[in-house]
């Protein structure tokens, strides 16, 4: 599992859109769970927006991913906050 943790991102960008996708695509065809948390509200904005809500795992309860298992990673970055 892998879980992109957004606490420190503020906005995402199409090309931030696009990275997401590229990280989505290159886990699921590995079989490897890929998922997002702490998303604020622009991000989730931007995302339903673009109708990839549907395409990214959000837990609604913001540490539910790390919290069911050990993941293999979890990310923390803010290379999607704009400046």
């Amino acid at each position: 599992m892998v879980v992109l943790d957004f606490a420190r991102v503020e906005l995402i960008d199409a090309r931030g859109l696009g990275v997401l996708l590229e990280l989505q695509e290159f886990t699921q065809s590995r079989g490897i769970e890929f998922r997002l948390i702490n998303v604020n509200s622009l991000v989730q904005q931007v995302l339903n927006i673009s109708r990839l809500n549907s395409v990214f795992e959000i837990p609604q309860e913001q540490n539910a991913a790390a919290a069911r298992g050990q993941p293999a990673a979890i990310l923390r970055t803010s290379c999607f906050q704009e400046a």
